[in-house]
Order: C-alpha cells, then structure tokens, then sequence
C-alpha cells in the first residue's frame, strides 16, 4: 500500500502520460482488449453477462502489464469499463450500469495488477524457461482469477443483478475462463518478445507464414470436424517444431491448445 502511495507521489511517473508512445501504446492495447473482448463474449453464457468459458482479454492485461509497467493500466481499464457497460445497460438503469461497471473494472484491474506484479516479482527469466518459473506461474495463474468472480458476483448478488442460485456455476465459468486464458494466452504474448526478428529474411518470412497457415488450417479442420482425427495434427506440430524458431513455434502449440479448449 506504502509502495503504491510513493509510486503515485513520483512525479516521474505522471511524467510518463505526456510521452507519445505511452498514448499510443494505451490505444492499442485498449483496443486490443475491446475487440478480443467482443470475441469472447460470442462465447457467452447468457446476452445480459460478459462471462465465458475464455476470456481472451486476460492475458492480453496480464502480459501488457507485466512487459509494460502500471502505466498501462488505464487504457485496460476504460476498455474494461467499455464493454462492461454495454453488456449492462441492457438490462440496468443507466446508473446502475455505470456502477456495476465502475466496480467490475476497478476489481479486475486490482487482480490483474496483483497477478502481473506477483509474476514480476517471482520470476526468474522467461515464464516457462525453468520448472520453478512453470510452479509459480500456474499457482498465481490459477488463484490469482479467484478475486475477480468472488468480489464482483458478491457484489452483483446484493444487488440484485445475479440471482444466488446462479452464483456457483457463474462463478466456476468465471473463473475457469480467466484462469486457464490467463495460463494459455499470456506465455504465447510474452514469448514474442524475445523474438529474433532479424533472423527471418524476406524469404523466410513466407516459410514461416504458408507453414503456421497451413498448420492453422489443419488444426482447425481436425478439430472442427465430426471425425475422429485430432491426432493428425501431431505431425504437423512436428514439422512447425522443428522448422520454426522456438517463439512462433511456441505460437503454433499455444493456438493448438485454445483450438481444443474451444
């Protein structure tokens, strides 16, 4: 708490707001978080809630901050508020809406803040560079999500918003989405940054693109067909394994796991 109060006395660090490439950085993040929470939500248990079985802007907030710092939290944050607000004014009064979503946001950001520092903290190199880093970061991935549907289903359950009866099975959807996105999606983010991009020449770069489209599209196929072929995929993991350097080919295993997930 002391910590944060002295960050925010810095005058450094409200300094940093003025600098072009954090309000860059801030929209596109803000608007990557708005168009992967649109998608999510196609995934939806029901029209009047923003809950899905995966929650894609998770580990783009987690990875943001964790690369990036706390700076970044407002652009997260007023997306957060964005689609929070449009999923509830469906169904509240517009003042209604705009708390529920105030809360909802506020308590999100506070998890994803805990779990990126918390990462920050107790990491040693890359996240799945060593079995300590693997330890760590699945108990953080998988208790630090706790926070945000038991404070925010506590709160709509009060007022109203949820039915009681409903509380547990929104909450397992809830956490469970953010939870296992959170495990699957911020690895793939952070990987990319220790990316060699000079080492794929303009020749390589169509390599590497026909490969990972045509595994995609393998993947896709096997995984959304009624026969039983999601083992065809493993040669074709194989070869992308083998041929790709180890950031895009972790890519290849990470959009593996969200296909089998869907």
């Amino acid at each position: 708490m002391f910590k944060m109060v002295r960050i925010l006395s810095d005058r450094n660090f409200w300094f940093i707001y003025l600098q072009p490439i954090t309000g860059l950085t801030l929209l596109l993040t803000g608007f990557a978080y708005y168009q992967s929470a649109i998608f999510s939500m196609s995934l939806g248990l029901s029209d009047s809630l923003s809950i899905t079985p995966i929650w894609i802007p998770a580990p783009i907030a987690w990875a943001t901050l964790y690369l990036g710092g706390n700076h970044l939290i407002p652009g997260i944050a007023i997306a957060n508020f964005i689609i929070n607000f449009d999923v509830h004014i469906k169904n509240l009064t517009i003042e209604k809406a705009l708390v529920t979503s105030l809360i909802q946001a506020t308590i999100t950001m506070l998890t994803t803040v805990i779990g990126a520092n918390l990462l920050r903290t107790f990491l040693v190199g890359q996240i799945l560079d060593r079995v300590r880093n693997v330890t760590v970061f699945i108990a953080i991935g998988l208790v630090i999500p706790v926070i945000t549907p038991t404070l925010a289903l506590l709160y709509m359950g009060l007022f109203g918003i949820v039915p009681w009866a409903l509380y547990g099975e929104i909450w397992k959807t809830w956490w469970i989405g953010d939870a296992l996105s959170v495990m699957i999606g911020m690895p793939m983010l952070v990987s990319w940054q220790r990316f060699r991009w000079r080492q794929i020449t303009w020749d390589r770069s169509w390599d590497v693109g026909l490969l990972l489209l045509g595994f995609g599209l393998l993947s896709g196929f096997t995984f959304l067909s009624d026969y039983p072929l999601q083992y065809l995929v493993l040669p074709g993991l194989l070869w992308v394994l083998l041929e790709l350097p180890w950031s895009a080919s972790r890519y290849s295993v990470h959009r593996l796991a969200v296909k089998s997930r869907c």
